[in-house]
């Protein structure tokens, strides 16, 4: 009898331990939106705190009534996470930040590029390619940008949804530059031999083709690629 008590009491004083470890202040987390060109389009949800788990659904229009200029969403400038003018969001610690919608402009004045394409004009069995950057006035902020590997039967590029904005407001023209690092690692025909190679360049908005956007860098056998943000972009999301 005794021991059925303790048993009861026992029960009893754990139940609200429990109850009171189950119950875990909400998490918050901030969703914010801005476009690249606000002549060119809008955007409504998000810039606001929300629960997590929630779902938020961001909307971009174009303000033309004749051309849908919009082209993707970028989360927090530096990747493409939509290519639909309304997506949701599941509001988490991954996934907070801001959301950018960028809408095609004229070239000459879009500040968000890509590396749309790599070629490495050589002769190997395997190569292997990372490229990295950082703003120039912060090179401390380096990220990895993209990484794949080439080989003799199949070296295409598949298209990174890694982007870079070279728009700075609090710089002396408005435009920052990125340091851009490109390792490689060759491997010859027989597999025996692997040579590394590093490249370290500059890339700033006066250098891209204001008709095509397009800037290409060349060194010896590596050609490296950026292009402007636009609808010609396959993104492959």
């Amino acid at each position: 009898m005794k021991k059925s008590k303790f048993l009861l009491l026992s029960v009893l004083f754990m139940i609200p331990i429990m109850l009171f470890a189950g119950c875990e202040d909400p998490k918050y987390f901030s969703i914010t939106t801005s476009t690249n060109d606000g002549n060119i389009g809008s955007v409504s949800g998000g810039n606001s705190t929300f629960i997590e788990g929630s779902e938020v659904s961001l909307v971009a229009t174009s303000r033309s009534t004749t051309t849908d200029s919009f082209i993707c969403w970028v989360k927090d400038y530096a990747n493409v996470v939509s290519l639909e003018s309304t997506t949701k969001v599941t509001v988490n610690a991954n996934t907070q930040g801001n959301y950018t919608a960028l809408f095609a402009s004229n070239l000459s004045s879009m500040t968000y590029a890509t590396v749309s394409d790599i070629l490495y004009d050589g002769i190997y069995s395997n190569l292997e390619y990372t490229i990295s950057c950082a703003p120039m006035n912060n090179t401390t902020q380096t990220r990895a940008f993209t990484s794949g590997t080439f080989t003799q039967d199949a070296n295409t590029y598949s298209q990174t949804t890694s982007v870079f904005n070279m728009y700075d407001r609090n710089s002396e023209n408005g435009y920052v530059g990125y340091v851009f690092t490109v390792t490689l690692k060759i491997t010859d025909l027989a597999g025996e031999s692997v040579v590394d190679r590093t490249y370290n360049f500059s890339v700033i908005n006066s250098l891209f083709d204001e008709s095509t956007g397009v800037y290409t860098y060349t060194n010896g056998n590596l050609s490296v690629k950026f292009e402007k943000i636009s609808k010609n972009i396959a993104f492959g999301l």
